[in-house]
């Protein structure tokens, strides 16, 4: 499995409620069509937030177990040709997040303990639908900072990671290397120097016992993260 990293901006979140969000819903973000097949269930993805010019700290990790976003109908299909488990909602089940919300129609679960379902054979299949597929999203489940970079002061630790819109992949080993090089300043931060980013794949291994395809609809981005604005919004999309 890989670590990738993942910039989060201050227009929907601040740092308290985007960890929040991810603990209680998990969490899910935007990833291009075309990148989807560079993933793999159990990769970890370790979210971001810029720092001041130069710097970023880490704020919150998460493993990856699904993909949402998607037409509810793409996901039937895919549930009838990978043998997956499929839950239609009977009511309304509604998401309210920091940068929007949607309703989920239909999930589908798949036991990953088969080695012919891969992240990468379901997201071609995706693939393959374009347009029709819906807006693609990497979901997942909340997981510690510290256990992903083995430090229990993940906390105090800047990194001079270039801003980057969508998923890099991240040379966890490197990091350590240079963490542990790294003495704290007069306040105790950390601030690591290096180039993080490359083609670094198979540096953790996580294991995840099933995936997750989620098929929604009446997907409403929000204008900001005022909870009058979302409050708005959700209450628009139940009318």
């Amino acid at each position: 499995m890989s670590v990738w990293v993942n910039f989060v901006g201050r227009k929907y979140y601040t740092e308290d409620s985007f960890e929040k969000e991810v603990r209680e819903l998990g969490f899910s973000r935007r990833v291009p069509l075309k990148m989807l097949s560079s993933f793999e269930f159990g990769d970890i993805i370790l979210f971001l937030m810029k720092q001041g010019r130069n710097w970023a700290k880490f704020i919150c990790a998460g493993i990856l177990t699904g993909i949402g976003g998607l037409e509810p109908e793409v996901v039937k299909e895919l549930a009838e040709e990978f043998g997956g488990r499929l839950t239609e909602e009977e009511e309304t089940k509604l998401m309210i997040r920091g940068c929007g919300t949607y309703e989920v129609e239909v999930e589908c679960e798949f036991d990953l303990t088969s080695a012919e379902i891969t992240m990468k054979k379901i997201a071609e299949r995706i693939k393959d639908k374009g347009d029709e597929a819906g807006l693609p999203m990497l979901s997942g489940i909340w997981t510690d900072v510290g256990d992903v970079l083995g430090t229990d002061d993940w906390e105090k630790i800047r990194v001079d990671i270039p801003f980057s819109r969508g998923f890099r992949l991240f040379d966890l080993d490197r990091f350590k290397v240079e963490l542990a090089k790294t003495e704290p300043d007069k306040k105790g931060i950390y601030h690591v120097k290096g180039m993080f980013y490359g083609n670094h794949k198979g540096q953790v291994e996580v294991e995840v016992e099933s995936g997750v395809l989620i098929g929604v609809k009446h997907y409403v981005r929000f204008k900001g993260r005022s909870y009058r604005t979302r409050v708005r919004h959700a209450m628009e999309l139940l009318l």
